[in-house]
């Protein structure tokens, strides 16, 4: 009995093992030498050819360290982030949240509703130089419901705001006076459209209908962008409609958010490639949104790839968070907040190695790979490409 329990102990410890995050603690505190580098470091103590990080005044082994679990994401074949990008970083290098590093940005893909803390967004906007924000209003699916209260709420910031706020229209495609409805809302100030009707939680009607076409033919006569959600990779029959469209409307700029949406189940950047390359009107929006740990799940697969396809299309591509600006309880009432998870994109773009806080696991420290994009590349996606879809010089 005694030797089966062993057996059976043995079994239950390397099965706790294989599931935990790979990487052990060190017991010894980082060497004398090394104690003025700050939690956060990376390290290569006198004498070891071995890399660490330091966290808590321990020292901790890089090998391993950067896996799913530490992300808190679910994935059955738990695998680490290659390291060797490490090589490169020098020692007492911190892996930290950077401010940005351009002034004067536009933030393109943000969405309001009734009661949104508005002035609270300015002012961290304000301090991470953020210069203008498209708002969109769209409501709740699969109708969009609300929309119109959160569109004259948004018209109403913009009144008081004109200087950095940027509202966008939105409306139910399946409404008959869908056209009337965003004409009237350019009359009032409106600068583009939001169609989410491409969006799974949204897609009720064909993304080709004629109300569709209308609409774009009034953001063609009214020279204003139009910002949509189309899941390519999930709703195949919606991508087949909405290529119809963009036939049929080569001039009407249009912002493609999300990657294309096709950053799921797998990195599908050919897809969004496809369209870039026949549609010259299209930009690309890489916003993240509340996926964005579904989105690093992929990126810490093959951030290489994902890179390549930004640097590609850099002049292509704008940026944004996709949070919704809403009254309490969403976190988005609380000004660290925004500005943690802000800064969550902009260190994406400009860090090698970065820790995200609104992603943290629990002992604090989720590593994650990021673009480390030069400068210019940044003033395309933030400035440069923005202006271009706006048309504001």
């Amino acid at each position: 009995m005694n030797s089966l329990l062993r057996k059976i102990l043995l079994v239950v410890a390397l099965l706790l093992v294989s599931c935990s995050v790979t990487y052990a603690e060190q017991t010894d505190t980082v060497a004398p030498e090394a104690s003025a580098f700050p939690d956060g470091s990376v390290i290569r103590l006198r004498g070891s050819p071995h890399r660490y990080f330091v966290r808590g005044g321990k020292k901790w082994p890089i090998s391993g360290l950067f896996t799913f679990q530490e992300l808190g994401v679910k994935h059955s074949a738990v695998k680490t982030v290659d390291a060797e990008t490490l090589s490169s970083l020098k020692d007492g290098e911190k892996i930290k949240i950077s401010p940005p590093r351009i002034d004067e940005m536009f933030d393109m893909h943000e969405h309001f509703r009734v009661g949104g803390n508005m002035k609270a967004y300015l002012q961290v906007a304000k301090k991470l130089g953020i210069a203008k924000t498209v708002f969109v209003p769209t409501g709740s699916g699969p109708d969009n419901a609300g929309y119109k209260e959160n569109m004259a709420a948004l018209l109403k910031e913009q009144k008081k705001h004109p200087s950095s706020v940027i509202a966008f229209c939105t409306v139910d495609e399946a409404d008959p006076k869908a056209p009337e409805v965003f004409s009237n809302c350019i009359n009032e100030g409106g600068q583009g459209l939001k169609l989410i009707g491409g969006h799974p939680e949204f897609y009720d009607v064909p993304l080709n209908s004629d109300i569709v076409k209308r609409l774009f033919d009034i953001a063609r006569r009214r020279d204003v962008p139009i910002l949509v959600h189309v899941s390519i990779m999930t709703l195949p029959q919606a991508k087949k409609e909405f290529l119809e469209v963009l036939d049929e409307f080569p001039d009407v700029r249009v912002q493609f958010a999300h990657y294309c949406s096709s950053i799921y189940n797998g990195i599908n950047l050919d897809q969004c490639a496809e369209i870039l390359d026949k549609h010259p009107n299209v930009y690309v929006d890489i916003s993240m949104g509340g996926g964005i740990l579904r989105y690093f799940k992929y990126m810490t697969l093959d951030m290489p790839k994902i890179k390549n396809f930004v640097l590609k299309y850099q002049d292509r591509i704008v940026s944004g968070t996709d949070f919704i600006l809403a009254p309490r309880p969403s976190p988005t009432t609380n000004k660290k907040w925004l500005r943690d998870r802000m800064m969550c994109d902009f260190s994406l773009h400009q860090e090698q190695w970065f820790k995200c806080p609104v992603m943290n696991g629990k002992d604090g420290y989720a590593l994650l790979p990021g673009f480390k994009l030069p400068d210019e590349v940044l003033r395309k996606i933030y400035i440069k490409n923005p202006k271009k879809l706006l048309k504001i010089k």
